[in-house]
């Protein structure tokens, strides 16, 4: 993989605060130090080959300066003691990070970006820095200037100043950093591992290959155009070059500029029975070279950060994936805003998908994945053995979201002499590892996704990949199933692909004929169609599976309440099924109250406000007024059947009807004997219809015999004492009653009798659910009265047992909100 190491930028800040040399990332200020200010960086006045500006007459005598190196076009560092001279130029010192670690040197350029909240912002800014800065373009809503001063300490400084401004959400000074390549692939391993890990690519080969619509561009150090098992590469970028076109430039024996084309080569190279398959053969590559310099003897290129911002952008607004197979050792804004904004306005608003490699520099005391990786919204991939184990160098902890296999990978090479092994491939000796590859893998990954379904929004990508990974034995995950050293899992090619088969498209509401489908199923699959549930009127046309659509009939406007079931298949073999819910009163809402009832020894407080939609089944009692309201109702033909209710109305927005209830038989009831003339339950099927229109509803209202007072293991009106329940709203009183408190007209045979509700003190109530058993209240009772707050009960009936004295009495009551 390819570490870049972002040499910071000096931010000196104006204010007292923040005096020495540095950078703000977001809020956090990162200290930087000039270990020596005897080497400097000085910008030629144009670019220009090397050795051709003159420099100040003082510095052509013979040892005065020494020239250290070459930068890019821009300028050369040089070493010398007679800095003051060089008053023409402008000078940057050589930073390091507060650590004086050499590979985060930094140079820093009279160039920086800035975005603000405000338009006025800017003009405000432009005014007040007129004799400092000079916008030269404002893309993507940020705005890049031209510094007008003549050191990198009074750039720092002007940036530290126009950041704390309240409006500037970020600013960010031009900076030359340094980058170095990881590591190079071989051996496909990671597609066909019979003794291990792979990736469980044939599952997705057998529903497609890549779709040659799907554009992948590889940020990286270019991509070759002459590549026999590569023809699959448009013109690109290249980084200060506009006829480079993304192509590799400036390679010499310290780095033969191949890791771009190894990268790409495992997401499309060609499937043409030679040399290697790529992921998602088929799609195309879009190259862009961010390093276009030579390397070092280190492997190190120099690059620069808003020109990656530049490239990011250019990128973003042409492909639908990034491959960024590459990490910065410290953060920089400009690429992070740039990274946002493909990611929020790329694919025509459905968003860029940026992946990027967790980084090979894991330590001990590392805990996270680098720069861009850690950034909210790109896809960080760590790299693993073929064993399951973490390969040594990958980098995890927090931000990780996937790993793929990073070691041993075979994959193309540059051609010829140009390459960094014989042949066009690298392979045996040149295998390399890296998370570079395995960020690779995942690209490829995502590009046959977009081949089956290019309409997945970036958000659904995400998803899918951390649903669909393998989770592997030997790692602990938390409850959402991550893992600090594999993230979600090693990801499934195969389960990824199926899950990102289209969805079925087609009205919610079918109304005379309607026809469905599947949106953007690839070629050679088949579907066949079916219903979750048999309902009459309602049927299935033209279900021929080569066809991919089926037509509804629903001539007779029926309610529709189910799944539409499409059975996707590739040689007569099921991957895939998808739904879709058809309901044609999806919108009904509504509320069902009823009246209260009371009979002694029982009470029932009513129900009030109890919600409904289409589909639902209500209960209530038989015997008390139900009223439903809904706004559905009104010029709706609303019709029912089953059991015919009493006193049905339908007025406007309202229906009010009861169920016949006469009271059943209790010989052991001294006021009147009783008889059954209705079933214990009653069922009214309710269904409205608009005129002229498909869309209808339908629900259910199930009606109960009021419950008996009575149960099977005695009388809670006993003659010497007895229960009564009353509530007021949710607050629920419950009272032992003696003999003598009762009516005589309801138990005449107490009449003449004494007796003291304190001859049953204490007494022992319990109380639980009927439907679940669970005991919700259980105690001993000192007083003859009890009052229980159940608001937070579930509805349904409980069941009382009370034991007073010998006596055990059982009762039923009912809480309906």
């Amino acid at each position: 993989m390819i570490t870049i190491l972002l040499l910071i930028l000096s931010l000196i800040c104006v204010s007292p605060t923040f005096a020495q040399n540095g950078y703000w990332y977001h809020d956090t200020f990162i200290e930087l130090r000039k270990p020596d200010t005897s080497v400097f960086y000085v910008q030629l006045k144009e670019e220009s080959s090397f050795g051709t500006e003159k420099l100040d007459s003082a510095f052509s005598v013979k040892g005065r300066y020494e020239v250290i190196r070459k930068v890019l076009n821009t300028g050369v560092i040089l070493k010398t003691d007679f800095r003051s001279a060089l008053k023409e130029y402008y000078i940057s010192d050589i930073y390091t990070d507060e650590a004086g670690d050499s590979r985060n040197e930094t140079i820093v350029l009279p160039r920086l970006s800035l975005q603000v909240d405000e338009e006025t912002t800017i003009s405000s800014i432009i005014n007040k820095y007129k004799d400092q800065i000079t916008l030269e373009e404002m893309k993507y809503d940020t705005y890049t200037f031209k510094c007008n001063v003549s050191s990198s300490d009074e750039v720092l400084a002007l940036a530290s100043e126009l950041h704390q401004i309240p409006k500037v959400k970020w600013c960010d000074p031009e900076r030359i950093v340094k980058a170095s390549n990881d590591g190079v692939c071989y051996g496909q391993k990671y597609l066909h591992n019979d003794l291990g890990l792979d990736i469980n690519i044939d599952p997705a080969w057998e529903i497609l290959s890549g779709d040659s619509n799907i554009v992948v561009a590889v940020l990286d150090c270019g991509v070759d155009f002459n590549h026999p098992d590569l023809t699959c590469v448009l013109d690109g970028y290249t980084i200060d070059n506009p006829s480079g076109n993304g192509s590799p430039t400036n390679w010499n024996e310290n780095n033969t500029k191949e890791h771009g084309i190894a990268c790409a080569g495992i997401i499309a190279a060609d499937y043409n029975n030679d040399g290697i398959r790529g992921i998602a053969s088929g799609v195309k590559i879009l190259p862009i070279n961010i390093f276009p310099d030579y390397a070092n003897n280190l492997g190190e290129y120099i690059v620069n950060n808003l020109k990656i911002a530049e490239a990011i952008n250019w990128a973003g607004s042409r492909a639908d994936v990034l491959n960024c197979s590459w990490d910065i050792s410290n953060s920089s804004e400009a690429i992070e805003n740039a990274i946002n904004n493909v990611r929020q306005n790329g694919r025509e608003g459905k968003g860029s998908i940026v992946v990027a490699s967790s980084g090979n520099n894991y330590a001990t005391n590392s805990t996270s994945v680098s720069f861009p990786a850690i950034l909210s919204g790109v896809i960080a991939v760590g790299g693993l053995t073929y064993g399951g184990n973490v390969y040594i160098y990958s980098q995890r902890g927090t931000g990780l979201d996937l790993v793929a296999i990073g070691e041993e990978i075979t994959t193309l090479d540059r051609v010829g002499e140009l390459g960094f092994w014989n042949g066009n491939y690298l392979v045996g000796p040149a295998e390399p590892s890296g998370t570079s590859f395995a960020c690779s893998q995942v690209v490829g990954v995502i590009a046959l996704m977009l081949s089956a379904n290019p309409n997945l929004t970036e958000v659904k990508i995400h998803d899918i990949l951390k649903n669909t990974s393998q989770k592997l034995s030997g790692f602990s995950y938390n409850s959402s199933g991550w893992s600090s050293e594999i993230g979600y899992g090693l990801v499934d090619a195969g389960a990824a692909v199926r899950a990102s088969l289209g969805e079925i498209i087609g009205p919610d509401i079918p109304c005379g004929t309607a026809v469905y489908s599947i949106a953007n199923l690839p070629s050679g699959l088949t579907v066949s169609w079916s219903w979750s549930e048999l309902i009459e009127g309602f049927f299935l046309l033209n279900n021929t599976p080569t066809t991919n659509s089926c037509t509804i009939l629903n001539d007779n406007k029926a309610y529709i309440n189910g799944q539409l079931i499409a059975t996707i298949k590739k040689n007569g073999v099921t991957i895939a099924t998808r739904t879709k819910s058809i309901n044609t009163g999806a919108d009904l809402f509504g509320y069902c109250s009823q009246d209260g009832y009371s009979y002694p020894g029982w009470l029932y407080s009513g129900m009030s406000s109890y919600p409904f939609v289409s589909g639902s089944v209500i209960n209530v009692l038989k015997g008390p007024t139900i009223t439903l309201v809904s706004s559905n109702f009104i010029g709706a033909n609303i019709t029912y059947s089953g059991t015919t209710p009493l006193d049905w109305t339908h007025h406007n927005n309202t229906i009010t009807f009861h169920f016949k209830y006469l009271r059943p038989i209790n010989p052991n009831d001294p006021i009147q004997n009783r008889t059954r003339s209705l079933p214990s339950t009653a069922s009214l099927v309710i269904t409205g219809k608009y005129p002229n229109n498909c869309k209808t509803f339908q629900f259910t209202v199930n009606g109960s015999e009021p419950l008996d007072p009575i149960s099977s293991n005695g009388d809670s009106r006993s003659e010497s004492v007895r229960l009564s329940v009353q509530s007021t709203g949710s607050l629920y009183t419950f009272t032992i009653l003696a003999p003598n408190d009762i009516s005589t007209d309801i138990v005449p045979e107490v009449k003449d009798k004494t007796f003291s509700v304190e001859d049953y003190l204490p007494w022992r109530m319990t109380i639980s659910n009927s439907l679940t058993g669970k005991i919700v209240y259980s105690s001993d009772i000192k007083d003859s009265s009890l009052q229980l707050e159940t608001a937070d009960w579930s509805t349904g009936i409980y069941v009382i047992e009370a034991r007073i004295g010998s006596e055990v009495l059982r009762q039923k009551f009912i809480i309906a909100r």
